[in-house]
């Protein structure tokens, strides 16, 4: 008896076992630990994905750029005297030298004032290279602080095209600029249908505009957002405000094929002491049998420039409808003329960092 337990028993325990697969239930658990759900919550959709982005509220549009110029503020001694950050000319070599006196202030004010008299002038001048006017409206800047500014224009920037979650998984504006062709010339429409395709005409027909040089689309946040510009809608300069900050994307100028000093800013090799034909040279590119490779990412000659730029964080200075320009601080990428596509600022830096 025992002897057919203790068989079983071992039987029992060195038989193979075999794993049967059943139909288990699919449960997935939601953030209330309440809910329960048979179906596994999946976020991958492009719906999803599109509300994940950190995407603006309103559709930005596009411009070119003219040109560059350098903007004056106006000197107050006050203000430079409470800050002890002279402007610059006199004061700052003053201050420099730890002599900063009445005189050396008066001084600096009296050049500063004799400047930002000139300064209606300035524009004038803009005027005869850019064949243009600029917005007089200043914003940002202390007293006494001269800084670049680029010169963006808006010219016949409408709404071409809209895109809805529902039918193309994702929230965008297509926005062009620039309508092709000189009107009422009677070579105009042969012109246009040289240069655009029939589909092109009828993209261009269905939203009832003009064939534009150029279009881009604006990701917005949701259908509303998209939706709240009809088709055709003009957008002039003013649809940014001074003293706003604004995200501007371009491509950079092409400058080809360039070495490593100008392209990485390597200091190449020796100029002398037996260095023959190899002045700006990139000297060795990796070791020898381990790895027996140039591992990748290694900086070398190559085309340089011709790429998407992004500036974030730029301030508006001043905007000019009737003339359609928008005063940006500092440089934007691309030559005159390149195409600047202008948005809301996604990443506002906060003000108690003073970066902005």
């Amino acid at each position: 008896m025992l002897a057919s337990k203790s068989s079983a028993l071992w039987a029992s325990v060195s038989a193979p076992k075999t794993l049967v697969r059943t139909a288990a239930k699919l449960t997935s658990y939601s953030v209330a630990s309440t809910i329960e759900t048979t179906t596994p919550v999946l976020n991958h959709t492009p719906e999803a994905a599109h509300m994940r982005k950190l995407l603006p509220e309103r559709t930005g549009l596009l411009a070119r750029k003219v040109g560059m110029i350098t903007w004056f503020n106006t000197f107050d001694e006050k203000a430079t005297a409470a800050n002890s950050r002279p402007a610059g000319g006199a004061a700052a070599a003053a201050a420099k030298s730890g002599k900063a006196t009445k005189k050396s202030l008066s001084d600096a004010a009296d050049a500063a004032d004799a400047a930002a008299a000139e300064k209606d002038s300035i524009p004038q001048e803009i005027v005869e290279g850019l064949k243009s006017l600029i917005s007089q409206d200043i914003i940002g800047g202390g007293p006494g602080q001269m800084f670049p500014c680029t010169v963006l224009e808006v010219d016949r920037c409408q709404v071409t095209h809209i895109k809805t979650l529902a039918k193309d998984g994702y929230c965008a504006v297509q926005v062009g600029i620039s309508d092709v062709g000189v009107p009422g010339s009677p070579n105009n429409e042969a012109y246009i249908r040289r240069k655009f395709t029939r589909a092109q005409l009828g993209h261009f027909a269905r939203a009832e505009v003009a064939p534009k040089n150029d279009v881009a689309e604006f990701l917005v946040k949701n259908d509303a957002a998209a939706t709240s510009l009809p088709l055709g809608t003009l957008l002039d300069a003013d649809h940014f405000a001074p003293g706003q900050y604004v995200d501007l994307k371009s491509v950079s100028k092409g400058k080809g094929f360039q070495g490593v000093m100008k392209r990485h800013g390597f200091h190449g090799m020796s100029a002398s002491h037996g260095n023959s034909l190899s002045h700006r040279s990139a000297g060795s590119t990796g070791m020898n049998q381990d790895p027996g490779r140039v591992l990748p990412g290694k900086k070398m000659p190559g085309h340089m420039g011709f790429k998407n730029v992004t500036i974030q964080n730029t301030l508006v200075i001043g905007v000019d409808k009737e003339r359609g320009y928008i005063l940006v601080k500092g440089p934007v990428a691309g030559p005159n003329g390149a195409v600047v596509k202008i948005s809301d600022a996604k990443k506002k830096l906060p003000e108690y960092l003073g970066l902005n």
